[in-house]
């Protein structure tokens, strides 16, 4: 008899075990990207390619994985990413195909593998620049804002019209409160730099201020 409870005990144990495994197996995985984009802050929007408009908004050919940090630090990695140069934010590609808009009020900095993305309302401007130099004094952005414009002014305001997307890079320099729409010339940074200073810096390093890693060998050293 008391072989016969103990085999009925652990028959009713294997089920139970069964049952669990049967339901946990039913479950779809979730990988760390999708439980990663499922808290995002953001909106889903109807994002898809016009034929009445050449070029694009986005700023990437392809969508980039990188890691996103809100206002209060947490970040939020192995995120598809690209930045809309219209709307001056960033969006991201969700597992299901559906594109998110992220909330350009709560995240502070984007980063990927080789350049980083900071919000510039810090800085009382609108969008995000990639960090071109980060110093104590002297900060340098990157900033790309798209427009549209006719691509056919005689076809204006009629239905065949149609739409080019134009792309406008500008670097911007943060001196203090000043903000100086930067030109990549050493002429321009004798307005605001030691003339003789950028003269023995140029001849002695040969630098060509329109590569990025020449301005910041600039910068570092007026950084002071």
């Amino acid at each position: 008899m008391d072989q016969i409870i103990i085999l009925n005990g652990l028959l009713k144990h294997r089920l139970r075990v069964g049952l669990i495994l049967l339901i946990w197996a039913s479950i779809p995985l979730i990988t760390n990207a999708q439980a990663a984009q499922r808290i995002l802050d953001g909106e889903v929007i109807n994002f898809r390619s016009n034929e009445n408009i050449q070029g694009s908004y986005l700023l990437f050919d392809n969508w980039q994985i990188g890691s996103i940090e809100d206002l209060e630090g947490n970040v939020t990695t192995q995120v598809k990413l690209n930045y809309h140069t219209f709307d001056e934010t960033f969006l991201s590609l969700l597992e299901d195909g559906q594109v998110l808009k992220l909330n350009k009020y709560l995240y502070r900095k984007i980063a990927f593998d080789q350049d980083t993305f900071i919000n510039l309302a810090m800085f009382k401007m609108t969008g995000f620049g990639r960090i071109i130099y980060y110093g104590k004094n002297l900060k340098c952005f990157e900033k790309v804002v798209g427009r549209k414009n006719t691509a056919n002014k005689k076809a204006y305001n009629t239905v065949n019209s149609k739409y080019q997307i134009i792309q406008k890079s500008n670097t911007l320099l943060i001196m203090g409160e000043e903000v100086i729409e930067l030109r990549r010339k050493m002429k321009f940074l004798e307005k605001y730099f030691h003339k003789k200073e950028l003269k023995k810096l140029k001849d002695q390093l040969s630098l060509d201020i329109k590569k990025d890693d020449d301005l910041k060998i600039v910068l570092n050293y007026f950084d002071h």
